[in-house]
């Protein structure tokens, strides 16, 4: 169910889905003329009784949409979105140029899908591009291979005030879990802006990754780019 007529206009059930293997639920019935839109996935069950997914309206921007087939004249495009109930995906990806290949870096945050600080499991790895490419290119002009990991979240991230906080630390690959150094305080911040505010935002960026610390969730994805390490200040 969703915010234009297609979807029921948040009023009725008009885009059945139908299961398929994998449990992996399809439709090919969504026909629209509108390219931004919200939606949820909804449940039903006997006697009307219905399951709704938690926290924020998805919002969908098929013109942004990378798996889109183009139609010739006035034909139909045909584009997929692809989510997973209850879920979302945020992609960070940040410059550090570390040359030691014995060094790592890493993020941690405040939900447990990053390690919920050093509360929870702690810092998770991530990985260098193989391929240069272009990243953050108002700032550096040029192709890079930046650090990268793509991390699930559930979609009740409103339970946090719509935040998140997260920082990078560096680690050298050896037999203990010593931390080599960490960003200094105060920690990064995400906070994830309600889906009524958009207006097309991604389609105006060049790169489509959003730099500040204010993000839509977009066609169930973030991609969240950091434009460095911040290390500590020293002083000699």
């Amino acid at each position: 169910m969703g915010s234009i007529k297609e979807l029921g206009n948040w009023e009725e059930f008009v885009c059945p889905m139908t299961w398929t293997e994998g449990h992996i639920w399809v439709t090919d019935d969504l026909v629209t003329q509108t390219s931004i839109f919200q939606y949820k996935y909804v449940v039903k069950q006997e006697h009307d009784q219905t399951i709704w997914e938690t926290g924020m309206n998805r919002l969908a921007d098929l013109t942004v949409l990378t798996n889109q087939a183009k139609g010739q004249g006035n034909q139909v495009k045909h584009v997929q979105l692809l989510d997973e109930w209850e879920h979302f995906t945020i992609k960070f990806a940040v410059n550090y140029n570390l040359d030691n290949d014995y060094y790592n870096l890493r993020i941690n945050g405040s939900r447990e899908e990053l390690g919920n600080w050093k509360v929870g499991s702690g810092p998770v790895q991530m990985d260098r591009s193989e391929t240069a490419r272009w990243f953050m290119p108002s700032k550096y002009g040029a192709k890079l291979k930046p650090w990268e990991i793509f991390v699930r979240m559930r979609n009740d991230i409103t339970q946090n005030n719509n935040t998140l906080k997260y920082n990078y630390s560096v680690k050298k690959d050896s037999w203990n879990d010593e931390i080599w150094e960490w960003e200094r305080e105060p920690a990064r911040t995400l906070r994830f802006l309600e889906p009524e505010h958009y207006t097309g935002q991604k389609e105006k960026e060049f790169d489509l990754e959003q730099t500040g610390s204010d993000v839509f969730v977009v066609n169930g994805q973030v991609e969240k780019a950091d434009g460095n390490f911040v290390s500590h200040f020293f002083i000699q």
